[in-house]
This record gives structure tokens, C-alpha cells and sequence, in this order.
């Protein structure tokens, strides 16, 4: 019988090249493959793949009893075998309480040490366990935390690490038309991250640690870009103001994952500063495309440097001064030896966090329920 495994996300605003990766290797390997978004309309969805949109306003603030009908009816329209793959709490629970009136397989993709944040969570969980097959890690760092949580039996919990689809990386433009795309300055070095502006992104520690280096560093030319929108950014914007750098750091807005890779392109290095992660994609997207990197030592990131090769710098969390030091680093650096770091990067994303790689771990393990 032909499996049908069904992505929850909850609107388009979610996707990520990940989920086009995870969703191409599953229909390679013979499974029907369809996203279930819970809020949303077709024609914000970038992703190429049969889809249902459950509502077109936000609704995941709170539960919602219409969508969760909605939900159910979505599920009962799928005859074959169903998997459910889900990465939100919030969609997780809606899948939990589905489970009493449809049947399926149940696999939890953990994508960050805040899953668990609150009593609340943790007891939903205990309670209703036994009706996750599976739920999958993304990092040592994230495996070790489920584990000290006691929601879950270790034989249930499973580390796959994020892969990256590298060949969407490989753009056909140069710097300099990646840099007029984006309207950033052509002679200038850039520093740059994409991220959801919120505290766990430690935007403020970037900034501070800009500050430190512009105070050293005479060249007018070194610029950092952020990327993103969220909820701190107005914060963000104050700080670059008060700090006199106005003129140093450009924000853009929010960038499409499809115009990640081009973004990308039109950087020197990616910095990536944050206090708590899964497994950062914004890192490995960085990589692929051949970007020295600058991280903290959030979770998943040692598991990314656990390499002889050296491609970037990984400094404590919280300390703008060593991540202002590598930055400083990485400018001495001739442009040849950055671009040799470069090249180290994609080889480790290629070697140690390939789609590939991901992919066929994770049939692996959907193959195992389906034979339990």
C-alpha cells in the first residue's frame, strides 16, 4: 500500500529549504508527500508540492476547535497509510488529540532546546507519549535535552541531523550582481546574518560586538547586514542608533528562502550569534554557500565544528567581545585563505549534513515504524 506523509506547518511563513529537501527525498523513495498548513493561502507557498491550507488567518496563538474539524477532515481524506511528520508544539497537539478519532504515525521532529520551556508542556507530553512513534533530534545538544526531560523513552528518541540541498546554493550570479540585487554596497566587506529578530538570535550581542570592532577598526568599508523581522528588531534598530553605527549596519527586511542563496552570495563572512539552537540551518545554508563562518557555541554548533578542517571561528555565547576578536580575525585574513575557509565549509556541510545523508536516515527510521 502506496504511505502518504503529510508535513505540518503552520503557515507559509514556516517553510524552509529543509522541508523542500526532506519532502523531494521522501517522493524519491516512493511516498506520497503532502503539507498540511494551518494557516495561510496557496499563494503565499513557495514550496512545489500538493498542499491544504486548514485557514487563512493566523490561528496558532490559540487552539482553535473549527480547524482542528478541519484538521480531521484532512486527514480522513487520505485512504492510504498516514505519517505525520510535525515540528511545532502547537501542531504537535493538535496531532495528539487527532490521534484518538484517526489513525496514523506520529514522528516529532525536535528542532531546538525551548520545546519544553514550561510545566505545561512537559506534562502534555508524559501524559500523551505513548502515541508519538518517534521523535527525532536534530543535534547531540537537543537529544541530551529531551533525555534529561524524562517526556521520552530513549529508545524513542533518534538523532538525524538537518541536511542541506547544497546544488540550491550553486547561483549563477557574482558578488557584485548579488550586491545590486539587495542594494548593499559594492566595495565594502560585509558581515552578515539572516535570522528571526528575537533574543534567543542574540542580535544585540552581534551589534554590541560590531560596535567593539569598529572602535579598532579604521577601515570605514566593513558594514554588517542583518536580515530578518520579529518582534525584537525595533529594539535592534534603537541599539544601532545610540551606538553611533547608523551608517555601518544596513537592515533588510525579511528574506524568501528561495533568495537565501543570492543573499548569501553577496557576503564575505556569516555571523551567527546565538544563545540557544537545534541545529542552526542559517549556518549550514552559509556553508553550502561556501561562506567562512562566525557562531557561538550554541547547541548543534559543536556538532557542525567537530572537524580537523577549519572553516570559521566558534566563540562562547553571550561574550560580544571574543565574537568582536573573530570578526577581527577573519578580516586579517587575505582573500584567498577566506575563500579557501570557504571551500573547507562546503565540504564539511557536503560530507557531515548532506540532504542526502538526512533523508536516507529518516526512511530509514519511517520504515522501522512501519514494520513495528
Amino acid at each position: 500500500m502506496e504511505k502518504t506523509l503529510l508535513l505540518l506547518l503552520e503557515s507559509p511563513s514556516k517553510e524552509k529549504h529543509l522541508h523542500h529537501s526532506l519532502l523531494n527525498g521522501f517522493q524519491h523513495h516512493g511516498f506520497r508527500v503532502k503539507i498540511v498548513y494551518f494557516s495561510g493561502k496557496p499563494e503565499e507557498s513557495s514550496l512545489n508540492f500538493p498542499k491544504e491550507f486548514l485557514a487563512e488567518e493566523p490561528v496558532y496563538k490559540k487552539y482553535n476547535l473549527s480547524v482542528f474539524k478541519n484538521f480531521l477532515s484532512a486527514l480522513r481524506r487520505e485512504k492510504n497509510a498516514k505519517i505525520l511528520l510535525v515540528q511545532r508544539h502547537k501542531l504537535l497537539v493538535y496531532a495528539l488529540f487527532a490521534s484518538f478519532f484517526e489513525k496514523f504515525s506520529l514522528i516529532y521532529h525536535v528542532q531546538s532546546t525551548n520545546v519544553l520551556r514550561n510545566f505545561k508542556r512537559r506534562s502534555t507530553l508524559k501524559l500523551f507519549n505513548k502515541r508519538i512513534d518517534a521523535v527525532v533530534a536534530v543535534s547531540k545538544g537537543v537529544k541530551s535535552y529531551l533525555l534529561h526531560s524524562k517526556c521520552f523513552e530513549e529508545e524513542k528518541i533518534k538523532l538525524i541531523y538537518n541536511g542541506i540541498d547544497t546544488s540550491l546554493f550553486e547561483v549563477d550570479i557574482d558578488q557584485e550582481e548579488a550586491r545590486r540585487l539587495f542594494s548593499l554596497p559594492q566595495r565594502s566587506f560585509l558581515f552578515g546574518m539572516s535570522a528571526r529578530f528575537k533574543k534567543a538570535k542574540d542580535h544585540k550581542g552581534l551589534v554590541r560586538a560590531f560596535g567593539l570592532l569598529k572602535q579598532n577598526e579604521r577601515d570605514e568599508n566593513v558594514k554588517l547586514v542583518l536580515a530578518g523581522n520579529g518582534p525584537t528588531r525595533p529594539e535592534i534598530e534603537r541599539k544601532v542608533v545610540e551606538m553611533g553605527l547608523s551608517k555601518d549596519v544596513i537592515m533588510l527586511d525579511w528574506i524568501s528562502p528561495g533568495n537565501i542563496p543570492l543573499f548569501l552570495k553577496a557576503l564575505d563572512v556569516f555571523v551567527h550569534p546565538s544563545w540557544r539552537e537545534g541545529i542552526p540551518t542559517a549556518v549550514l545554508e552559509a556553508m553550502a554557500a561556501r561562506l567562512p563562518v562566525i557562531t557561538t557555541d550554541a547547541e548543534g554548533l559543536p556538532d557542525i565544528f567537530d572537524s580537523r578542517e577549519r572553516f570559521g571561528f566558534m566563540v562562547p555565547r553571550g561574550r560580544p567581545e571574543a565574537l568582536a576578536n573573530a570578526m577581527r580575525e577573519v578580516l586579517k585574513l587575505k582573500p584567498e585563505e577566506r575563500k579557501k575557509w570557504g571551500e573547507k565549509a562546503f565540504r564539511r556541510v557536503k560530507e557531515g549534513f548532506s540532504s542526502e545523508r538526512m533523508v536516507k536516515d529518516f526512511v530509514s527510521l519511517l520504515d522501522d515504524i512501519s514494520a513495528s
